[in-house]
């Protein structure tokens, strides 16, 4: 009987299945609920497979034009070879009349940050098909009624959110930077998950304009910003609440544009410069932290072709064999850079080629419920 089974026998066994089968093990016997839904053994079941690209998924949020809304899949195999998808259900609190969905962020545990209007924001486990309505942000007067579904035409306008965890508080942080109002700058709120309450943090530091997005890696959020001319990454430390100044690499006068994105915990920054006889160069850099100092190592440099009227727009999604990274590239098509030097395009069977591939990310299934933070 599993009763009977010796605790670290069972741990053995189990911790090597996926997800979706330590699911069907679920109801086997009170020990083994018990166990699977033990917080160690949860993470000790991520952090088995985190590092190995073969365990990776593909989240994949595509717009779907003639109904005015976005489906969500996920990828069954690391892109290795032309590969099927899966279609993911909508968490069942979703109204599925709302005519725009952004997915916009993910954590290192398979969590999901959707952000529907201005009151509607899930958290949501899709490998586990639970999900966790946050409560509305604090109001505040000075901040005219926004919607997401309704979106201004003013850049300044826009409500960015971000998700990540802060390991020391084993705590699930959720940042909101509201528009811009009037000169007061930019509100800025947290979320935690473990209090379930929201918390006015202050404000963008003083002249200081952001590019509108944001990551977080490692319990730090960051953003493009500049401030009087210069252009710089504006960090906050979700622990300590403190902002900082961390100098981009190698400024150069032809950047058309710059992209903050995060592989696990890393920070990357993938950065286009101008295009010369149609052809533009495209570099990724990585941010290593040597104690209290910061320092970037380029990871790449790619000449590509410009398609589309001069502009190019690739969106690096991870690593997934021998050092060879994935990219989304201008949201119709996965392509593979290799060791060689190579694109090679990535066929996904049964994905619907009308689709716009709006925004990727690597991730490892969890077990974690969004209940449970």
């Amino acid at each position: 009987m599993p009763d009977n089974f010796p605790r670290d026998i069972t741990i053995d066994i189990l911790i090597k299945l996926p997800v979706s089968s330590i699911l069907r093990f679920n109801c086997v016997c009170k020990s083994w609920r018990s166990l699977i839904e033990d917080r160690q053994f949860i993470k000790q079941h991520y952090d088995r497979y985190k590092n190995d690209t073969n365990f990776h998924k593909i989240f994949l949020a595509c717009i779907k034009y003639q109904y005015h809304c976005q489906q969500y899949y996920s990828n069954d195999a690391p892109f290795q070879h032309d590969s099927g998808i899966s279609l993911l259900e909508h968490p069942p609190k979703i109204n599925h009349t709302l005519t725009r969905e952004f997915v916009v962020s993910s954590c290192k545990y398979g969590l999901f940050l959707l952000a529907f209007s201005y009151d509607k924001i899930i958290l949501w486990n899709p490998t586990i098909r639970e999900s966790r309505t946050i409560p509305r942000a604090i109001q505040i007067e000075k901040e005219r009624s926004y919607d997401l579904r309704y979106s201004s035409s003013l850049e300044n306008d826009k409500i960015v959110y971000g998700l990540g965890y802060v390991s020391t508080l084993e705590d699930y942080k959720i940042v909101r930077v509201g528009p811009k109002v009037s000169q007061g700058g930019h509100n800025i709120q947290i979320f935690s998950t473990k209090n379930d309450s929201w918390k006015l943090m202050g404000k963008l530091p003083r002249d200081t304009y952001y590019d509108r997005a944001m990551v977080i890696a490692d319990g730090i959020v960051y953003m493009i910003s500049h401030k009087k001319g210069k252009k710089f990454i504006l960090s906050l430390c979700l622990k300590n609440e403190k902002f900082e100044e961390i100098l981009c690499p190698d400024e150069d006068l032809g950047i058309v544009s710059e992209t903050l994105f995060t592989i696990g915990e890393s920070l990357f920054l993938a950065k286009f410069l101008s295009p010369v006889n149609k052809m533009v160069d495209f570099e990724v850099w990585c941010m290593k932290k040597n104690g209290m100092s910061c320092s970037w190592n380029i990871m790449l440099t790619i000449i590509i072709p410009c398609i589309w009227n001069d502009r190019f727009w690739m969106q690096p999604v991870g690593f997934i064999r021998d050092g060879d990274m994935l990219f989304l590239r201008d949201k119709t098509e996965f392509v593979i850079y290799d060791s060689k030097r190579h694109f090679q395009k990535v066929k996904v069977v049964e994905l619907e080629e009308s689709l716009c591939l709006n925004w990727a990310v690597t991730y490892v299934e969890t077990l974690i419920s969004p209940n449970a933070i």
